[in-house]
């Protein structure tokens, strides 16, 4: 059967194509104009920023660990304006709407569930290409909508200065215990110093050297002097000479100043210490110094960042910064009229046509294949629609 006879069977039907989607077009309009107005409105905040806390490598170091430098728990390709929109889609962040614009009663609803269910309906959050966060709200009252989109934004930026102010808090906490532990090492580095100090009687290593080794070397060049001068007078005057004699006298004098200088046997200070002990000792005084210096930088490094989490924790700026404010629309979202009508329309049309065919089908087949109708009526008694195929 070609195309135009179909049409031609088909246009025995006319009128009842033309019937049925006249009503359907009528009664699309009648619930299109029936149907409740929904308005969406919408707010935006700028991209978050990171907040870290400035100061030396320790500070940089628990500001990325304490803080919710927010990034470092995020994926590779998100940012943190994927981290807003995943708190505005929260379920906290809903809940706290549902109890404060209690509607559990405006969508008429057994329980929170529900209402979530139909909130995550109406919500739309997205982070533009620019890392702006939009989020909106679909409801029938224009204003409802409106206070929807603000009290999120303002839930977001309680739920961010709790979060700050908690990780400063922790991080505030973790540093006074360590200020505790550094006081006490710092006091046992300082007490190892002066034990060190009062027990080799090493004050300042550098100079006390130098003076050492300088009289050490004046003392040597007085006594090579006085060797010279024997020398000389060895040659000239006997052994029992008085100028030699006293010479020799004042030689040995040195040569005994040099090995008490050298021993540290010498009497007549008591800060003097045997030049063949200073490595030694300086050694043990530079690392007995060191540890305090340490000690010092850490505690001096801890004050610092101990103030600035007291002040991150204290501190109640706001942590969005909003980009636009919702207000009230004025013009309607849904119900999309025009599309519901010519949607029943075309649809009623394509319905009844198709009914139309499959009635003009059967009869072909009741005709022209009797047998094959024959089953076609004992399957469909079989499934119990046996009375639906008699009254086609």
């Amino acid at each position: 059967m070609s195309i135009l006879d179909q049409l031609l069977l088909l246009a025995r039907w006319k009128r009842l194509i033309l019937v049925n989607t006249l009503i359907v077009a009528i009664a699309s309009i009648v619930v299109a104009l029936l149907l409740p107005k929904s308005y969406r409105a919408g707010a935006s905040i700028f991209p978050p920023e990171e907040d870290t806390i400035s100061g030396a490598s320790l500070g940089s170091l628990l500001s990325a660990t304490a803080l919710v430098g927010q990034r470092a728990n995020l994926p590779v390709l998100a940012t943190p304006s994927d981290l807003y929109a995943a708190i505005l889609k929260s379920r906290t962040l809903r809940e706290e709407l549902i109890r404060r614009f209690d509607l559990q009663m405006v969508y008429k609803v057994e329980n929170v569930d529900y209402a979530l269910r139909q909130l995550r309906e109406t919500m739309r959050v997205k982070v533009g290409s620019e890392g702006v966060v939009m989020v909106s709200f679909l409801d029938r009252s224009p204003e409802r909508a409106a206070e929807l989109a603000n009290a999120s934004i303002e839930i977001l930026d309680r739920i961010n200065r709790e979060k700050r102010h908690n990780s400063a808090r922790n991080a505030r906490l973790f540093i006074a215990a360590r200020l505790v532990q550094n006081r006490s090492e710092l006091a046992a580095a300082e007490d190892s110093l002066r034990a060190i100090q009062e027990r080799s009687r090493l004050l300042i290593p550098q100079q006390q050297a130098e003076a050492v080794i300088t009289a050490a070397a004046q003392v040597e060049v007085q006594l090579l002097m006085r060797e010279v001068e024997l020398g000389v007078l060895g040659t000239q005057l006997g052994p029992d000479h008085p100028d030699r004699l006293a010479l020799t006298r004042e030689v040995e004098g040195l040569r005994a100043r040099m090995r008490e200088m050298e021993s540290g046997l010498a009497g007549d200070s008591r800060f003097e210490i045997p030049l063949s002990q200073y490595p030694g000792l300086s050694l043990t005084y530079v690392r007995a110094l060191r540890a305090v210096k340490v000690q010092e930088a850490i505690f001096e490094l801890l004050t610092q960042q101990h103030e600035q989490f007291r002040i991150q924790e204290n501190r109640d700026t706001p942590t969005v910064q909003v980009l636009d404010r919702a207000s009230p629309p004025v013009l309607k979202e849904r119900p999309i009229r025009w599309l519901i009508c010519a949607s029943a329309t075309l649809l009623a049309f394509l319905v009844t046509t198709g009914v139309a065919a499959v009635i003009e089908m059967l009869r072909r087949m009741r005709v022209q294949a009797p047998e094959r109708f024959a089953k076609l009526v004992a399957i469909t008694r079989e499934i119990g629609l046996g009375s639906v195929l008699n009254r086609i």
